[in-house]
C-alpha cells in the first residue's frame, strides 16, 4: 500500500534537513500520527539521534565568533533542551532535567535557547557593582575566551551570579552534594548562613587574597575560587563554624564530615581560624576542636594540630599570626606558637615556640630566631576588599625563585620548607 497524501505534509518540511531520508521514512511508516507526534528531533532537525534531557548551559559552535558561544536554556526544568551544533554533533549532554538550578544555574523549557544576559551596569536604584567581584568575573570571561570548552562551566559557576557569596554557595553545593543532602538544599543553607554573618564576606575575600598573593601556582584570583581544594575546605569549615556558634551543631558536624569525605580535610567546626588563612594542597590537614589560629597563617598538606587526650579544656595548639607550618608537621597539645614562627616539614612540636623562631626536627628544636615581622596582610586585605577594592594581581617571583609574600612570613609557596 502506498503512503497516504498526508504523509507528504510531514515529509516535505524535512526534505532540506540533515538526515531527511531517515526522518521522512519514520514519518511515512506512521501516517496516522498527528504532527505533534513526530519525534522532537525530527521536527527540529540537525540529527536523527534522539537527545536526552538537558539542564544548564549549552555549548554550540558559532560561525560569527572564534571558538564557541555559551547558550543558556530558559524556562522550566525537566524538558528537552538538547541542541545539536552546526557540525551535526549532538551536544545535548546528560542531566536529570529536574531542578536545573542545582546543576547548571539555569532552567530549560522546550529547547528555547538564548545567549547569557550581558553584565551591564546595575539597574537604577540598585546596589552598586562590587569591584572585587567584577574583577573576578572579568577573569572568568578571559578564561572562557581562552578555553571555550569551559565557557558553560564558567558561566554557570561565576558569571551567572551577582555576588561572590552566591557563586561560592553554588560551587560548594555542587561539590558536596550527595543523596543525603542535594545541592539545592546545600546552596540555600550556605547562602543563608553567609548572609547572616556580617564579617563573612570580608573574611572570604581575605582568604582569596591570601591564595593569590602567597601561592605562585595561582595565576588569577578566580582560579582559587574554582579549583583550589584548600580554599574550598576552608570555606566549608567557616560555614560550619558559623553554624556551630549558632548552636546548630548537628549540621556543623554534617558539613565537617562532608568536607572530610570529599575534600580530605578534617577541621573541627569548633576550631578558630583567623582571616587570610591559606591551606596549600590541604590533603590530610587535621585541626582539633580547641585549636586557635591567628590571621594570615599558612598550612601545607598533612599538617596535624592535635590534642593530648585531655577530656576538657584547651588541648590543641594556639597558633599566632603569620605562622607557617610545613608539610607533614604535627603539633600536639595546648602549646603556643608565636607570631611569625615557621615550623619545618615533618617536625613534631611538643613545646612552645617563640615568635619569629624557626623550629625543625623530631622533636622540634629552635634553629633560628628572627625578629618577628608585622603580619597585617590578612586584616588589611579584609578591610580593603570589604570596601570594594579589586583583588590584587599575583606577585612577581622573588630572586630566590619563590614568591614575595604579602605577610612577610617565610613561606614562599613550595611543597615543604
Amino acid at each position: 500500500m502506498g503512503a497516504p497524501p498526508e504523509a507528504a505534509a510531514f515529509a516535505s518540511p524535512l526534505s532540506t534537513l540533515p538526515g531527511a531520508s531517515v526522518a521522512a521514512a519514520a514519518v511515512t511508516t506512521a501516517p496516522r500520527f498527528p504532527a505533534t507526534a513526530v519525534p522532537r528531533w525530527a521536527r527540529r532537525g540537525g540529527s536523527v539521534v534522539p537527545r536526552r534531557r538537558r539542564s544548564g548551559t549549552i555549548m554550540v559552535p558559532s560561525p560569527q565568533v572564534t571558538g564557541s558561544t555559551p547558550l543558556v536554556a530558559v524556562g522550566s526544568g525537566g524538558t528537552d533542551g538538547g541542541v545539536v551544533g552546526s557540525d551535526g554533533v549532538d551536544r545535548s549532554g546528560g542531566g536529570s532535567g529536574s531542578n536545573s538550578d542545582s546543576v547548571g544555574g539555569t532552567s530549560t523549557a522546550g529547547g528555547l535557547l538564548r545567549p547569557p544576559p550581558p553584565l551591564g551596569p546595575p539597574p537604577p536604584g540598585g546596589p552598586p557593582r562590587d569591584p572585587f567581584w567584577a574583577s573576578m568575573q572579568a577573569e572568568a570571561r578571559a578564561a572562557a575566551t581562552e578555553e571555550p570548552l569551559l565557557a558553560s562551566f564558567l558561566y554557570a559557576t561565576v558569571l551567572n551570579h551577582p555576588t561572590l557569596t552566591d557563586a561560592l554557595s553554588f560551587h560548594l553545593a555542587n561539590k558536596l552534594a550527595s543523596t543525603d543532602m542535594p545541592a539545592t538544599l546545600l546552596q540555600t543553607l550556605f547562602r543563608r548562613t553567609l548572609a547572616g554573618a556580617p564579617d563573612a564576606c570580608a573574611t572570604l575575600r581575605a582568604d582569596l587574597v591570601a591564595v593569590a598573593t602567597r601561592d605562585p601556582a595561582c595565576d588569577a584570583t578566580i582560579e582559587a575560587l574554582l579549583y583550589f581544594k584548600g580554599f574550598h575546605a576552608l570555606q566549608v569549615y567557616r560555614i560550619a563554624h558559623m553554624l556551630y556558634k549558632a548552636e546548630r551543631r548537628e549540621m556543623a558536624y554534617f558539613l565537617q564530615s562532608l568536607a572530610s569525605r570529599v575534600l580530605h580535610v578534617d577541621i573541627h567546626p569548633g576550631a578558630v581560624i583567623g582571616p587570610g588563612a591559606f591551606l596549600d594542597h590541604a590533603t590530610g590537614v587535621v585541626v582539633g576542636e580547641t585549636a586557635v589560629l591567628g590571621e594570615g597563617v599558612s598550612l601545607l598538606h598533612a599538617v596535624t594540630l592535635g590534642g593530648t587526650g585531655k577530656a576538657h579544656g584547651v588541648r590543641h595548639p594556639q597558633v599566632g599570626d603569620g605562622v607557617v607550618i610545613g608539610a607533614g608537621a604535627t603539633l600536639l597539645g595546648g602549646i603556643h606558637v608565636g607570631g611569625g614562627a615557621s615550623i619545618g616539614a615533618c617536625s613534631l612540636v611538643l613545646e612552645d615556640i617563640p615568635a619569629g623562631a624557626v623550629a625543625v626536627g623530631v622533636p622540634a628544636r629552635v634553629v633560628a630566631l628572627r625578629k618577628p615581622k608585622v603580619v597585617a596582610a590578612a586584616a588589611t586585605s579584609a578591610a580593603d576588599t570589604a570596601a570594594g577594592s579589586p583583588p590584587p594581581s599575583p606577585p612577581p617571583p622573588s630572586p630566590v625563585g619563590g614568591t614575595a609574600t604579602a605577610t612577610g612570613n617565610a613561606y614562599e609557596g613550595g611543597d615543604g620548607m
